[in-house]
Protein backbone atom coordinates (compact mmCIF):
# COMPACT_ATOMS: atom_id res chain seq x y z
CA UNK A 1 0.00 0.00 0.00
CA UNK A 2 3.12 2.16 1.03
CA UNK A 3 4.85 1.35 -2.47
CA UNK A 4 1.52 2.49 -4.00
CA UNK A 5 1.40 5.96 -2.56
CA UNK A 6 4.76 6.53 -3.51
CA UNK A 7 4.17 5.50 -7.08
CA UNK A 8 1.13 8.13 -7.08
CA UNK A 9 3.12 10.89 -5.35
CA UNK A 10 6.37 10.69 -7.80
CA UNK A 11 3.41 10.07 -11.44
CA UNK A 12 1.87 13.31 -9.55
CA UNK A 13 5.25 15.51 -9.92
CA UNK A 14 5.86 14.49 -13.08
CA UNK A 15 3.00 15.78 -14.07
CA UNK A 16 3.36 18.62 -12.11
CA UNK A 17 6.91 18.92 -13.42
CA UNK A 18 5.85 18.81 -17.58
CA UNK A 19 3.08 21.61 -16.44
CA UNK A 20 5.21 24.06 -15.63
CA UNK A 21 7.89 23.04 -18.62
CA UNK A 22 5.30 23.22 -20.86
CA UNK A 23 4.44 27.16 -19.70
CA UNK A 24 7.54 27.82 -19.46
CA UNK A 25 8.13 27.00 -23.20
CA UNK A 26 4.74 28.78 -24.01
CA UNK A 27 6.32 31.51 -22.66
CA UNK A 28 9.58 31.53 -24.26
CA UNK A 29 7.74 31.37 -27.84
CA UNK A 30 5.76 34.47 -26.84
CA UNK A 31 9.12 36.00 -25.74
CA UNK A 32 11.07 35.33 -29.05
CA UNK A 33 8.11 36.55 -31.18
CA UNK A 34 7.97 39.53 -29.30
CA UNK A 35 12.17 39.86 -29.71
CA UNK A 36 11.69 39.36 -33.31
CA UNK A 37 8.80 42.26 -34.38
CA UNK A 38 6.09 41.84 -36.04
CA UNK A 39 4.94 41.25 -39.78
CA UNK A 40 2.58 43.38 -41.64
CA UNK A 41 1.30 43.35 -45.05
CA UNK A 42 0.31 46.71 -47.39
CA UNK A 43 -1.29 46.04 -50.91
CA UNK A 44 -2.78 48.65 -52.88
CA UNK A 45 -4.20 49.03 -56.41
CA UNK A 46 -4.98 51.51 -58.87
CA UNK A 47 -6.70 51.51 -62.32
CA UNK A 48 -5.62 53.53 -65.29
CA UNK A 49 -6.60 53.83 -68.92
CA UNK A 50 -4.11 53.26 -71.60
CA UNK A 51 -2.65 56.03 -73.47
CA UNK A 52 -0.87 53.89 -76.22
CA UNK A 53 -0.47 50.57 -78.18
CA UNK A 54 1.38 48.45 -80.19
CA UNK A 55 -0.14 46.92 -83.40
CA UNK A 56 1.63 43.11 -84.42
CA UNK A 57 1.40 42.66 -87.80
CA UNK A 58 2.76 39.68 -90.11
CA UNK A 59 3.75 39.45 -93.35
CA UNK A 60 3.99 36.17 -95.60
CA UNK A 61 5.39 35.13 -99.19
CA UNK A 62 5.98 32.10 -100.64
CA UNK A 63 7.55 31.21 -104.04
CA UNK A 64 9.25 28.90 -106.19
CA UNK A 65 12.80 30.71 -105.66
CA UNK A 66 14.28 31.41 -102.37
CA UNK A 67 15.94 35.52 -103.30
CA UNK A 68 12.36 36.33 -104.86
CA UNK A 69 10.34 35.19 -101.63
CA UNK A 70 12.77 36.93 -99.40
CA UNK A 71 12.50 39.98 -101.32
CA UNK A 72 8.98 40.13 -102.36
CA UNK A 73 8.39 39.99 -98.07
CA UNK A 74 10.83 42.54 -97.25
CA UNK A 75 9.45 45.11 -100.31
CA UNK A 76 6.14 44.88 -98.88
CA UNK A 77 6.98 45.46 -95.63
CA UNK A 78 9.33 48.53 -96.98
CA UNK A 79 6.50 49.71 -98.77
CA UNK A 80 3.93 49.90 -95.33
CA UNK A 81 6.51 51.53 -93.65
CA UNK A 82 7.14 54.52 -95.77
CA UNK A 83 3.14 54.76 -95.87
CA UNK A 84 3.02 54.66 -92.14
CA UNK A 85 6.09 57.06 -92.00
CA UNK A 86 3.92 59.81 -94.12
CA UNK A 87 0.74 59.13 -91.54
CA UNK A 88 3.08 60.39 -88.99
CA UNK A 89 4.70 57.23 -87.13
CA UNK A 90 7.99 57.64 -86.10
CA UNK A 91 10.32 55.69 -88.00
CA UNK A 92 11.53 53.91 -84.44
CA UNK A 93 8.04 52.92 -84.15
CA UNK A 94 8.31 50.78 -86.52
CA UNK A 95 10.14 47.40 -85.81
CA UNK A 96 11.04 43.85 -86.95
CA UNK A 97 10.89 41.54 -84.22
CA UNK A 98 12.12 38.40 -86.72
CA UNK A 99 12.29 37.24 -90.01
CA UNK A 100 13.00 34.16 -91.58
CA UNK A 101 12.82 31.83 -94.73
CA UNK A 102 12.33 27.93 -94.56
CA UNK A 103 11.44 25.39 -97.48
CA UNK A 104 8.67 24.13 -98.24
CA UNK A 105 8.94 20.29 -98.55
CA UNK A 106 7.27 18.09 -101.12
CA UNK A 107 4.20 15.85 -98.10
CA UNK A 108 5.27 12.94 -100.08
CA UNK A 109 8.98 13.22 -100.88
CA UNK A 110 10.30 14.83 -98.03
CA UNK A 111 14.35 15.04 -100.15
CA UNK A 112 12.16 17.73 -102.75
CA UNK A 113 12.04 21.13 -101.99
CA UNK A 114 8.51 22.84 -103.67
CA UNK A 115 9.46 26.67 -102.90
CA UNK A 116 10.65 28.82 -99.82
CA UNK A 117 8.15 30.65 -97.15
CA UNK A 118 9.25 33.99 -95.66
CA UNK A 119 7.83 35.65 -92.94
CA UNK A 120 8.29 39.04 -91.31
CA UNK A 121 6.83 39.90 -87.98
CA UNK A 122 6.51 43.41 -87.03
CA UNK A 123 5.39 45.28 -84.64
CA UNK A 124 4.19 49.74 -84.53
CA UNK A 125 3.78 51.45 -81.86
CA UNK A 126 0.95 54.22 -81.80
CA UNK A 127 0.89 57.19 -79.50
CA UNK A 128 -2.40 58.41 -80.77
CA UNK A 129 -4.77 56.00 -79.73
CA UNK A 130 -7.10 57.50 -82.09
CA UNK A 131 -5.12 56.50 -85.50
CA UNK A 132 -4.95 53.07 -84.70
CA UNK A 133 -8.21 51.98 -87.10
CA UNK A 134 -6.13 53.65 -89.78
CA UNK A 135 -3.38 51.87 -89.44
CA UNK A 136 -5.04 48.87 -89.23
CA UNK A 137 -6.47 50.08 -92.66
CA UNK A 138 -3.36 50.79 -94.18
CA UNK A 139 -1.73 47.21 -93.18
CA UNK A 140 -4.34 45.21 -94.88
CA UNK A 141 -4.85 47.44 -98.06
CA UNK A 142 -1.20 47.33 -98.69
CA UNK A 143 0.02 43.34 -98.01
CA UNK A 144 -0.13 42.25 -94.77
CA UNK A 145 -1.23 38.43 -93.84
CA UNK A 146 -2.61 38.97 -90.49
CA UNK A 147 -2.59 41.21 -87.71
CA UNK A 148 -2.41 39.13 -84.57
CA UNK A 149 -3.62 41.38 -81.70
CA UNK A 150 -3.10 45.02 -80.43
CA UNK A 151 -1.67 46.02 -77.05
CA UNK A 152 -3.16 48.57 -75.14
CA UNK A 153 -0.40 50.11 -72.81
CA UNK A 154 0.72 52.61 -70.64
CA UNK A 155 3.23 55.05 -71.18
CA UNK A 156 4.36 56.13 -67.71
CA UNK A 157 3.65 52.65 -65.79
CA UNK A 158 6.71 53.09 -63.67
CA UNK A 159 5.86 56.05 -62.52
CA UNK A 160 2.17 55.08 -61.66
CA UNK A 161 3.43 51.83 -60.10
CA UNK A 162 5.71 53.66 -57.87
CA UNK A 163 3.02 55.80 -56.58
CA UNK A 164 0.88 52.44 -55.75
CA UNK A 165 3.64 51.03 -54.03
CA UNK A 166 4.26 53.89 -51.75
CA UNK A 167 0.40 53.45 -50.57
CA UNK A 168 0.79 49.87 -50.08
CA UNK A 169 4.26 51.15 -47.50
CA UNK A 170 2.01 53.50 -45.84
CA UNK A 171 -0.98 50.94 -45.12
CA UNK A 172 1.65 48.18 -44.04
CA UNK A 173 2.53 51.22 -41.62
CA UNK A 174 -0.87 51.96 -40.52
CA UNK A 175 -1.48 48.29 -39.93
CA UNK A 176 1.66 48.25 -37.66
CA UNK A 177 0.47 51.50 -35.58
CA UNK A 178 -2.46 49.68 -34.76
CA UNK A 179 -1.03 46.43 -34.17
CA UNK A 180 1.53 47.74 -31.60
CA UNK A 181 -0.79 50.57 -30.15
CA UNK A 182 2.27 53.52 -30.54
CA UNK A 183 3.76 55.64 -33.63
CA UNK A 184 7.51 55.59 -32.49
CA UNK A 185 8.32 51.82 -33.84
CA UNK A 186 11.17 50.65 -35.79
CA UNK A 187 11.09 49.38 -39.42
CA UNK A 188 13.52 46.32 -39.32
CA UNK A 189 12.91 45.25 -43.05
CA UNK A 190 10.88 45.96 -45.96
CA UNK A 191 10.18 43.95 -49.06
CA UNK A 192 8.56 44.36 -52.22
CA UNK A 193 6.69 41.35 -52.99
CA UNK A 194 6.78 39.87 -56.20
CA UNK A 195 3.37 40.47 -58.12
CA UNK A 196 2.65 39.42 -61.78
CA UNK A 197 1.58 42.88 -62.87
CA UNK A 198 -0.17 42.83 -66.31
CA UNK A 199 0.61 46.15 -67.70
CA UNK A 200 -0.90 46.16 -71.11
CA UNK A 201 -4.42 44.63 -72.51
CA UNK A 202 -4.89 42.87 -75.15
CA UNK A 203 -7.87 42.67 -78.07
CA UNK A 204 -7.50 40.10 -80.68
CA UNK A 205 -8.46 40.63 -84.48
CA UNK A 206 -12.25 40.68 -84.02
CA UNK A 207 -12.22 43.70 -81.70
CA UNK A 208 -8.95 45.25 -83.06
CA UNK A 209 -10.60 48.42 -84.15
CA UNK A 210 -12.87 48.98 -81.54
CA UNK A 211 -13.25 52.29 -79.62
CA UNK A 212 -11.58 52.01 -75.74
CA UNK A 213 -14.52 52.09 -73.21
CA UNK A 214 -14.48 52.55 -69.48
CA UNK A 215 -14.04 48.92 -69.53
CA UNK A 216 -10.94 48.78 -71.54
CA UNK A 217 -8.55 49.44 -68.50
CA UNK A 218 -5.19 48.41 -66.87
CA UNK A 219 -5.14 47.33 -62.85
CA UNK A 220 -1.56 47.82 -61.13
CA UNK A 221 -0.84 46.08 -58.11
CA UNK A 222 2.03 46.69 -55.14
CA UNK A 223 2.28 44.46 -52.22
CA UNK A 224 5.13 45.19 -49.04
CA UNK A 225 6.04 42.74 -46.39
CA UNK A 226 7.01 44.75 -43.48
CA UNK A 227 8.56 43.83 -40.52
CA UNK A 228 8.55 45.82 -37.43
CA UNK A 229 9.40 46.21 -33.94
Amino acid sequence: MKTFKKISVIFVLLLCTLSVLSNLTIKTDVLAFATQGVIVYGESQKTVTPDCAIIYSTIKMQNEDILTSKDDCLNIFSNIKQILIKNNILNENITIRYFNVYPIYDTKNYNQINGYNSNLDYEIKIDNLDEIDNIVSILIENGCESITNIQYKLSNFNEVYNEVLNDAKILATEKAKSILGKDDFVIKNIVEQEYFNSATLFKNVNTISQVLNQNNSITITAKVKMEVE
